[in-house]
C-alpha cells in the first residue's frame, strides 16, 4: 500500500512540476554575412520559450575572431512585461539594458535603464499612445 501511495504521489509530483512539451519551444539558426568589403560575419543564435518567458542567445563572430554575444531573458504577463538583454563585446566589456513596461488605458509606458562597462548610467522613460 506505501508503495502505491509513494508512485501514485511521485506521479503526481512530476506531472505538477513538469512544463508541458506544447509550452516549452526551442529553436536556434547558423548563419554567415558577407559584406560589399569581403568581410564575413558569423552569426549563432538560440532562442526558448515557455511559461511566460523568453530567452536569448546570440552570439556574433567577426573576421578577426573576435566575438560579442547577446543574451537576453523576457518576461510578460498581466499587461505588463520585463527585458534584461547583457551585451558583451570581445574584450570582455559588458553592458546591461533592463526594460519594463506597463499596458496603460490609452497605450504603453516603457521605462529602460541602460548600465556601460565603467558602471555609468543612462536611460529613458516615455509613453506610447494608440491612435
Amino acid at each position: 500500500m506505501n508503495r502505491i501511495f509513494l508512485g501514485v504521489a511521485a506521479a503526481a509530483l512530476i506531472a505538477i512540476t513538469a512544463t508541458p512539451s506544447f509550452a516549452q519551444r526551442e529553436r536556434g539558426w547558423q548563419g554567415e554575412i558577407t559584406g560589399q568589403n569581403g568581410n564575413t560575419v558569423f552569426i549563432d543564435r538560440d532562442v526558448s520559450a515557455g511559461g511566460g518567458q523568453r530567452f536569448g542567445n546570440t552570439a556574433i563572430t567577426g573576421p578577426g575572431g573576435g566575438t560579442t554575444t547577446i543574451d537576453h531573458v523576457g518576461m510578460h504577463g498581466g499587461g505588463a512585461g520585463h527585458g534584461s538583454t547583457v551585451i558583451t563585446g570581445p574584450q570582455g566589456n559588458a553592458w546591461t539594458r533592463d526594460t519594463h513596461w506597463q499596458q496603460t488605458d490609452d497605450g504603453v509606458h516603457v521605462d529602460r535603464h541602460i548600465t556601460g562597462p565603467g558602471g555609468g548610467t543612462g536611460g529613458w522613460s516615455g509613453d506610447f499612445y494608440r491612435d
